[in-house]
């Protein structure tokens, strides 16, 4: 429910991450050439143009001579003050021709439409992370239980499966953490516990923005079609101040149903206006 990039945060100080640019643009300086960093720069693009990864018909940056060609990387754009011999620059797409469009197939949401041509405003990643107010209601149900980022593009695409089928050690500092992105805790937290357990790891959601995270875990409870799910959402649909969470957990109850989620939305339906008034006479209509 999580994609991947949540796994290495290059902004941690004593990370290695992190010490690995320090120190490319600490050797960069020592030869005299001055660096500036914008993080406005269009970084796939940048790459390709520098030579240094290979487009995917699901508009990922794949690494041209490193990490077993995967896309399961960042790509970090510095401004510099001297000439460097370039690389071929390398816009054509890398994918094998025997491939029938696998990313654009697995796309949950339509987003993906024609190699290298997406709709953002219908990508997963998009709309967990940066979009403002509620999720549309034709996205809810194809989002299913994603809530930061999603991955299907990726982990289908054949170019990638070496990177994917390793043996790697289990990350156990992510089993720790894991308890921390429960659905239902992210569904109840509190400012301290997203400040200090949440967004350290999981950043491309502003540190102001806790009610996306909670509007998002209410999404994926409703869509995981458990019963048990209903106390939580009803909780959160009479606690929470957040307009956009009470009308996720009143779209989520109503994809739930049975009697309790219904008197829960009856019951509430007379305190609300605007939009979480219109979300609970949606989910009564539900049969």
């Amino acid at each position: 429910i999580i994609g991947r990039c949540y796994q290495v945060d290059e902004r941690k100080e004593h990370g290695a991450e992190h010490q690995k640019i320090v120190d490319f643009i600490k050797f960069l300086k020592d030869q005299g050439v001055r660096v500036w960093f914008d993080e406005e720069l269009p970084a796939r693009m940048s790459a390709a143009r520098a030579g240094t990864i290979i487009y995917g018909k699901n508009c990922f940056a794949y690494a041209r001579n490193s990490m077993r060609g995967a896309s399961w990387l960042e790509s970090l754009p510095l401004i510099l003050d001297a000439d460097l011999e370039p690389d071929e620059p390398s816009f054509e797409l890398g994918c094998p021709k025997w491939c029938k469009n696998a990313c654009i197939a697995a796309c949950p949401t339509g987003a993906l439409y024609a190699p290298k041509k997406m709709n953002p405003l219908r990508c997963i990643a998009f709309n967990s992370y940066y979009t403002n107010g509620i999720t549309p209601l034709e996205l809810r149900e194809p989002m299913g239980t994603w809530i930061y980022g999603c991955d299907r593009c990726q982990e289908v695409c054949p170019r990638n499966q070496p990177w994917l089928n390793q043996a790697l050690p289990e990350n156990g500092s992510l089993m720790q953490r894991a308890p921390d992105f429960a659905l239902g805790t992210l569904l109840t937290m509190d400012d301290k516990h997203y400040v200090d357990k949440v967004w350290p790891l999981a950043f491309y959601i502003s540190r102001k923005k806790a009610a996306k995270w909670q509007m998002n875990a209410a999404r994926a409870l409703g869509n995981q079609g458990d019963p048990n799910n209903v106390p939580l959402l009803v909780q959160s649909l009479n606690d929470s101040p957040h307009e956009m969470v009470r009308g996720m957990c009143a779209w989520s109850l109503g994809q739930l149903g049975g009697a309790r989620a219904r008197a829960a939305l009856e019951s509430r339906l007379s305190r609300e206006n605007n939009l979480v008034r219109l979300e609970i006479e949606k989910a009564l209509e539900i049969k």
